[in-house]
């Protein structure tokens, strides 16, 4: 999932892939499988998922920007009351991690809240019912803000901070060996935007044929195959736009022995870059501590995390940065 911004007055730029995948997350059969799966309590068994239903997101203030990326779902909490239990799902599928995110969650189940109030969707015992807040992130770099509120907040001894969790799954580094052997799509799509050649693309294709019952989310799934195949493509071809998993699983095999040539070059080159960009995190760690003393783990784990464009931009900032926050892109 990606942020809004990576650098003042310029928007990030969303993946090609971007829409497809958002659609993917707005078929239910999918919810389903995350609940079942991936966001499991004792609560999960007590879901009656034959009543998921996507909810508008109209509630949200005309002081916050609304996006195409937000989804709610609500499904009923059974047996005995049956009671609506809300599911807020934020897709954050652009170009890094917001520090931020505690807070911008917890404005927007508050905003849900006093919506709900105000139709008097109230539990039977008059008590607003339980969210779900989940950052579904596919960015390319592991998914690093606090998840609480807490880890935003200056203490201050004696005055209680706001309680407020959130849920991340970190698509692109979801452990392997829990989405193995897949058994449902959602896993199936969590290994797609993990696949870094042809030859896994393949086998993740072979894995997810047979799972897919719905003729709409296997035309979702073929092509967000098409535009994964498309990044890894050399580039001077073009990859067709599949519309079912049949068409992707034959245009992948063809491709699995014309391909490797390039991806060894390609391997090369980023064993360069990844040199270069290990040195300049460094030494930008070096000069950092020099200026600021002791890096708090936050910081490290940002230069760590960062690429080169972005360390070239922080570089010249630390020589006159009245603070270590200054000298990153997204920490105001």
């Amino acid at each position: 999932m990606r942020q809004a911004s990576s650098s003042k007055g310029k928007k990030a730029e969303s993946r090609p892939h971007d829409p497809v995948y958002r659609r993917i997350f707005t078929h239910r059969s999918i919810i389903e499988e995350i609940l079942r799966r991936f966001v499991v309590g004792p609560w999960t068994a007590k879901l009656d998922f034959s009543t998921l239903e996507l909810v508008p997101a109209h509630y949200v203030s005309r002081f916050l920007d609304q996006r195409e990326s937000d989804i709610v779902w609500r499904v009923r909490y059974g047996p005995g009351e049956r009671e609506w239990f809300f599911v807020y799902v934020l897709m954050e599928l652009q170009s890094s991690v917001n520090r931020f995110m505690a807070l911008r969650l917890w404005v927007y189940v508050a905003l849900l809240y006093q919506f709900l109030l105000k139709d008097q969707k109230l539990t039977s015992k008059g008590l607003l019912p339980p969210v779900l807040p989940i950052v579904l992130y596919n960015g390319e770099k592991p998914w690093w803000a606090p998840r609480s509120l807490e880890g935003l907040i200056q203490p201050l001894e004696g005055l209680a901070v706001p309680s407020f969790e959130y849920v991340v799954l970190d698509v692109g580094h979801y452990p392997v060996e829990e989405l193995r052997p897949v058994a449902d799509v959602t896993s199936g799509v969590f290994l797609l935007e993990q696949v870094s050649s042809v030859t896994e693309l393949e086998a993740v294709v072979d894995e997810v044929m047979g799972l897919v019952d719905d003729p709409e989310v296997e035309t979702d799934v073929a092509l967000l195959i098409s535009s994964i195949a498309g990044k890894l493509a050399p580039k001077d071809e073009k990859v067709p736009r599949f519309r079912t998993l049949q068409e992707a699983k034959i245009m992948v095999h063809e491709r699995v022995a014309k391909w490797p040539k390039e991806w060894l070059k390609q391997g090369r080159q980023e064993g360069m870059q990844k040199g270069m960009r290990k040195g300049k995190a460094e030494l930008l760690k070096a000069l950092a501590g020099q200026r600021f003393g002791e890096l708090p783990p936050w910081a490290v784990e940002r230069f760590d995390r960062a690429d080169v464009d972005a360390l070239d931009r922080w570089s010249p900032r630390l020589l006159d940065a009245g603070r270590l926050e200054d000298v990153f892109d997204d920490l105001d």
